[in-house]
């Protein structure tokens, strides 16, 4: 099957997709699919077979052949084997990116990588290249959640284990409204600032939290159903906001022992720094010991050293501190186990 995305403006083809069970998850792009109306897109994905070109590329580390504008890998992880090949990564800004990717055979049927086959190929291969895309248009894809209230957004960041999606969930239900669950953009504003794009990667995960308040942790119990929950093919009951003007950034971190939540306030610098880190960890934080999501593209400059592609994201550092200039940064310390009234310390900020 195929599917057509549209990313705030990027269209993003995919065909060959497999009938997954679990959609919204297999790709972590369903909310923003729409009809495929022909229309040419900016990054074109084919999954299946292919034959790559390799004349004249260089080879690096005996998985990686690169040439000006071309790459083609192959990569392994947690028992998974795929390859692909990447076209266009030095076109010009209305140029399309072209990829292919094969799996192994096996990836498809082992468990639980048959509810969402194709997460491997959006995970290790498409995600990093839609980074530096976005990012080349001056929307900077960032780990975080968000909420909104009278056109305000509050950005909530931390990393796995501080209870950021219960938190964001615990928001929700006290009349926030969601724009996202664990990754927003972030678009600069000529003026100063920034704005809140929604970017909602696994929507029907982040309604069960809400409607049935359940901890990061799952109990055998609850991962039970919050996968009948996620294979029945229903809409989302959630409405998010896409839209937002940046207010506010809390940052979680968690303390062992006693004691409340605590916040203190953060400079712009610290706080760009700390979510850039955050950003930056996340591209290891599902994949095997030793391997980092977009590693082939740093191959693909080594052997091209001229290239531009990726500049952009690069220089997200200094995006993120001039984003952040306007808007009230706090670092939040809270215990390791969620409780509500680390939500009323943050609406008090």
């Amino acid at each position: 099957m195929n599917a057509l995305y549209d990313i705030h403006g990027l269209a993003l083809r995919i065909r060959g997709l497999a009938d997954a069970a679990v959609p919204d998850i297999n790709t972590k792009l369903h909310w923003f699919e729409i009809p495929d109306d022909g229309r040419p897109a900016d990054i074109d994905v084919a999954i299946g077979d292919f034959e790559p070109r390799l004349q004249g590329c260089l080879t690096l580390d005996r998985r990686y052949w690169a040439g000006p504008g071309y790459l083609y890998l192959e990569e392994s992880d947690k028992g998974l084997a795929w390859r692909a090949d990447v076209e266009g990564l030095d076109g010009g800004p209305s140029d399309a990116i072209r990829i292919r990717f094969a799996h192994r055979p096996p990836n498809r049927r082992r468990i639980p990588w048959r509810l969402f086959p194709d997460l491997v190929m959006h995970l290790y291969v498409l995600w990093p290249i839609l980074e530096c895309r976005l990012a080349a248009r001056g929307l900077y894809l960032v780990h975080a959640g968000a909420v909104e209230r009278d056109g305000r957004a509050l950005l909530v960041a931390g990393r796995g284990g501080t209870n950021k999606s219960a938190l964001v969930a615990e928001l929700v239900r006290r009349r926030w409204r969601p724009m996202s669950d664990d990754f927003v953009l972030l678009r600069p504003l000529e003026q100063g600032g920034a704005d809140v794009l929604a970017f909602p990667t696994s929507p029907r995960w982040f309604e069960f939290q809400v409607r049935y308040k359940v901890a990061e942790d799952l109990s055998l119990v609850d991962k039970a159903r919050l996968l009948w929950f996620l294979y029945r093919k229903r809409r989302v009951g959630l409405e998010f906001v896409r839209q937002a003007r940046l207010e506010r950034l809390v940052i979680l971190q968690i303390v062992n022992g006693g004691g409340g939540p605590q916040s203190g306030r953060l400079a712009p610098r610290a706080a760009a720094e700390s979510l850039e880190l955050n950003c930056r960890m996340e591209r290891t934080s599902y994949v095997g010991h030793g391997t980092i999501i977009g590693r082939f593209l740093e191959a693909y400059r080594y052997v091209v050293p001229e290239s531009a592609f990726g500049c952009e994201w690069d220089g997200l550092g200094g995006a993120l501190e001039r984003m952040l200039a306007g808007a009230a940064a706090h670092e939040v310390v809270a215990g390791r186990r969620f409780e509500r009234r680390l939500a009323d310390v943050v609406e008090s900020l």
